[in-house]
């Protein structure tokens, strides 16, 4: 056998391999995507879970649990009066932060996170676009906002005006509740 059919065999055979990697990785992140969602979450469950307190005249409130081998994410997501929105922030937020457009140092966009807002039916609010005027920051249990004290973990939070109207707003909650 001449040394151009040996490196065609080991060239073929690298390739294959690596296209059957790519097909395999590519099936795992489909799974992880819709893989493991808690069908026992409630709204309630998840709110008292992160510690987060829902006023009582939010809409389309959706949440949902996640769990898998490194961590379990909890996420929740409802629909207030801009107006409600503004004042709940404020007592969440603690006045030394500020919320900003989600990006990375670089200035772009971040990656797309796990899906778990488009599981609930929801856009990414971290790539929905600087267009959209989304804002987010991280709050932790010890935190200063009045309201951030019964928070029981971290949380990524974000603002986000519903189907661009100045009048209703998307409040998002996303938390590693547990491993990592």
């Amino acid at each position: 056998m001449s040394l151009v059919v040996v490196f065609a065999l080991v060239a073929g055979g690298i390739a294959a391999f690596s296209l059957l990697v790519d097909e395999a990785l590519d099936e795992e992140v489909k799974r992880d995507r819709t893989c493991c969602w808690d069908k026992h979450a409630t709204v309630a469950s998840v709110a008292r879970r992160i510690g987060i307190r829902i006023p009582t005249s939010a809409i389309d409130r959706r949440a949902g649990v996640k769990e898998n081998d490194r961590q379990t994410v909890a996420v929740i997501a409802f629909t207030v009066p801009t107006r409600l929105a503004e004042s709940y922030l404020a007592r969440l937020v603690p006045e030394d932060e500020r919320m900003v457009a989600p990006t990375w140092p670089d200035g772009s966009a971040p990656p797309e996170p796990d899906s778990t807002f488009r599981h609930l039916g929801l856009p990414e609010p971290s790539t929905v676009g600087p267009h959209s005027g989304v804002r987010t920051v991280n709050l932790c249990p010890d935190a200063a906002g009045k309201e951030a004290v019964h928070l029981k973990h971290c949380v990524d939070v974000y603002r986000l005006a519903v189907n661009g109207t100045a009048d209703r707003t998307r409040l998002y909650f996303r938390s590693v509740v547990a491993g990592q």
